[in-house]
């Protein structure tokens, strides 16, 4: 929960429209700073309706405001709807982005009363901002910020899961060991602004410098038959693994290369003459 002014909030809930059975702890909420409240004894596969009281700081009228509502987790089995969106691009503003348009497509969301809502990477490009040499703690937040005045309108009633693409610049690779480099800016942005707490099931691996919340990252899958994996960087060395499989191998180079922060390929992906794309190892078809 994030708001401009100082405020005390607290949310009533329950299991029927306009009845509310729970309510939360009067909480304080700062002026640009976020808060996280817990809502506790919810019941699995149940639809739960809420509402937000605020009021602001050394005044008694308080606010109420409009009931919303979402389903917790279906029984195993159930059938379930959800809802994924890509490269928003809000910094491209009426190129890519054309903000009434997002807005207008959020009803439609809601509409289908998904179970969960995903965005698939490229909402929060920090590529413009080391460009133009104004990437700070800052800048990024504010990235992060903007973003909720839209993912906000169908998170009322969806939970979002957030993954990064290559324009968030959150990636391993880019870390370099200290508290001001990229990913670590959009770590600390992203698991600020849109906490994740127990959300994620997959094993985790996260940077200290990022903070407690950590980034999900799924446990990579076993490497089918002639696969150069990071074990094996050599070309002689795969070549003699696939020898012993009884299969060929020949470079795969249809992978775009893409420039990130820091360059272009690493040294031995050049020398080497493969491609790459981000962090990805260079695959070989058999």
């Amino acid at each position: 929960m994030l708001a401009p002014d100082d405020l005390n909030v607290l949310v009533e809930y329950g299991t029927q429209p306009g009845a509310y059975t729970h309510k939360t702890k009067d909480a304080r909420l700062s002026s640009g700073e976020p808060i996280e409240i817990l809502l506790e004894a919810l019941q699995p596969d149940t639809r739960y309706y809420y509402r937000l009281n605020h009021r602001r700081r050394g005044e008694s009228a308080c606010n109420r405001g409009a009931e919303c509502s979402f389903h917790t987790q279906r029984a195993p089995g159930s059938t379930f709807t959800f809802g994924v969106q890509g490269d928003s691009h809000p910094e491209r503003l009426n190129r890519m982005c054309h903000p009434d348009l997002c807005v207008g497509a959020i009803p439609n969301v809601q509409a289908d009363r998904p179970d969960f809502y995903i965005t698939l990477g490229d909402d929060f490009n920090l590529e413009h901002l080391y460009n133009r040499n104004i990437l700070n703690a800052g800048t990024v937040a504010q990235l992060y910020i903007h973003q909720r005045s839209f993912l906000g309108l169908a998170g009322r009633t969806v939970p979002r899961f957030l993954v990064n693409g290559n324009h968030e610049q959150a990636a391993k690779h880019l870390l370099d060991g200290t508290p001001s480099s990229v990913p670590v800016l959009a770590g600390k942005a992203r698991n600020l602004y849109y906490p994740s707490r127990g959300y994620y099931s997959t094993p985790v691996e996260c940077d200290p410098a990022a903070g407690s919340n950590p980034i999900p990252r799924p446990a990579p899958p076993p490497a089918p038959p002639c696969v150069q994996t990071p074990s094996i960087p050599e070309t002689e060395g795969l070549r003699s693994f696939c020898a012993a499989a009884g299969r060929a191998v020949r470079p795969l180079k249809a992978l775009r290369r893409r420039r990130c922060l820091g360059g272009a390929a690493d040294a031995e992906t050049a020398a080497n003459g493969y491609t790459f794309s981000q962090s990805t190892p260079t695959f070989f078809r058999a």
